[in-house]
């Protein structure tokens, strides 16, 4: 890897730095207070996407580099055979997981499900998108699990993984909670529910961009070390 390639990457990291501390000052400087972190469609969500979809670029790159040769994979299905076909696979999960922050499929699917059953939305029922969310999860951890001997090969610059799946966890019982604001209003008067509702928003927030943030770092990690260990890093790696 050239100096350029590895400054490429730096310079990608602080911008999503900036870009997320800008999204968290937006909407207390127009007057929105700490809840407007929470609103959709609002300056956090893009930035958490935008993370997002760094990571599923970088995890693209990391595949283009630790993929066999063609004809050196064997099998059913020759691409997934590959062990490197777990970085083409995580770049696909965190493109979907993008544009799932952005457009609310989770949400959405939430909504068709109720629909389609005739069910009525009730506080338990009204928790399917946090289950749906905390499915992705499960799914990711499984498909890593297929391929832990790359994962195992490449975790020194992947451990930031783990706390942002911790924080991940994190912003699923945040949103449960506070999707059931009658929660706190059972357990705890009127100024002290409405405090830690807004709390536990502001948290579910951080924890969401926090997470995304160190799940694009940990992939920009992965692809320097990836291109550190090519014989012709410079020109595999190229800038970014």
């Amino acid at each position: 890897m050239t100096h350029d390639d590895h400054r490429g990457g730096r310079k990608v990291l602080f911008a999503l730095i900036a870009l997320n501390l800008i999204a968290f000052l937006i909407p207390p400087l127009v007057g929105n207070g700490t809840l407007g972190w929470s609103s959709e469609g609002g300056p956090t969500t893009f930035a958490a996407a935008a993370s997002l979809l760094v990571t599923a670029w970088y995890g693209w790159k990391v595949h283009a580099l630790r993929r066999r040769p063609v004809g050196q994979a064997t099998g059913p299905v020759p691409a997934l055979r590959d062990p490197a076909a777990i970085w083409a696979l995580m770049s696909l999960g965190f493109l979907f997981l993008a544009v799932d922050d952005v457009l609310r499929i989770h949400e959405l699917t939430d909504h068709a499900i109720h629909t389609v059953l005739g069910w009525e939305e009730t506080d338990a029922s009204d928790q399917l998108d946090d289950l749906i969310i905390g499915g992705y999860l499960v799914i990711g951890v499984i498909v890593m699990g297929f391929y832990r001997n790359e994962i195992a090969a490449m975790w020194r610059p992947l451990a930031l993984f783990a706390p942002g799946v911790l924080a991940t966890l994190v912003m699923i019982a945040c949103d449960w909670i506070t999707n059931r604001r009658v929660f706190l209003e059972d357990r705890f008067p009127g100024e002290t529910a409405a405090f830690l509702f807004e709390f536990l928003s502001a948290t579910e927030e951080f924890a969401k961009n926090g997470g995304a943030l160190l799940f694009a770092v940990a992939m920009i990690r992965a692809w320097r070390e990836a291109a550190a260990r090519q014989p012709t890093a410079s020109s595999q790696a190229g800038p970014l």
